[in-house]
């Protein structure tokens, strides 16, 4: 909420206030010149100018307003197996300085691989309701490790996410290799098969044959 708005007059007594434009989820008091509630809408800083009228004439006062936003992360992703729904999916807040969500942003934020090696599917793009992005589906498929995940807002820079891990999937298939590029006709050939997950993850429960 906007504070620290203070009305003095040196002359007569003030019959009405007026103002240039009244931000939006304001309130101005043509009869007390008081400027209240919450603004709404993000703004960078804007002249607004205040006039007061009494019997002998009018004077003006301007004063700036920014309205700002911050970007946050409410609940983190938690990462899980590779090909598989994030064991926990992330909201995302846009807030005001109070950090409060902001009602008014309906936009879309969107979700994307910010570090780690792997394509990410879902619901990428979720529409705000008042404020809050809820995901519900990401799923990261790629590389076992270490992941972060970046929302962007409409209109906003955007935020990162802590690193999650990504493990090895499901078995679907065996990685095979030789350690001999060119064996002589009947000599030895050692050859190994590693049970991995569809994106060539080791599967660390089955060894090697």
């Amino acid at each position: 909420a906007a504070t620290g708005f203070t009305i003095n007059s040196t002359g007569g007594a003030i019959s009405s206030f007026a103002i240039s434009a009244t931000p939006a989820g304001m309130s101005f008091s043509t009869s007390t010149g008081a400027l209240t509630g919450t603004p709404t809408s993000v703004a960078g800083a804007t002249a607004y100018t205040i006039t007061a009228t009494n019997a002998t004439g009018s004077a003006t006062a301007t004063f700036t307003l920014t309205v700002t936003a911050a970007v946050v992360i409410s609940a983190q992703p938690i990462g899980g197996a590779n090909g598989a729904t994030l064991a926990t999916q992330p909201v995302v807040q846009v807030v005001d300085g109070s950090g409060n969500a902001i009602a008014s942003f309906t936009s879309n934020v969107v979700a994307a691989i910010a570090s780690g090696t792997g394509t990410l599917s879902g619901t990428t793009t979720v529409a705000a309701v008042a404020g809050v992005a809820t995901f519900t589906n990401l799923v990261i498929t790629g590389n076992a490790g270490a992941f972060t995940l970046r929302f962007t807002p409409t209109g906003f820079t955007a935020a990162t996410s802590n690193t999650l891990t990504i493990t090895a999937g499901a078995a679907s298939k065996y990685l095979v290799s030789s350690a001999s590029t060119s064996p002589t006709a009947g000599s030895a050939v050692t050859i190994s098969a590693q049970l991995s997950d569809a994106s060539g993850n080791a599967v660390s429960t089955a060894g090697k044959t």
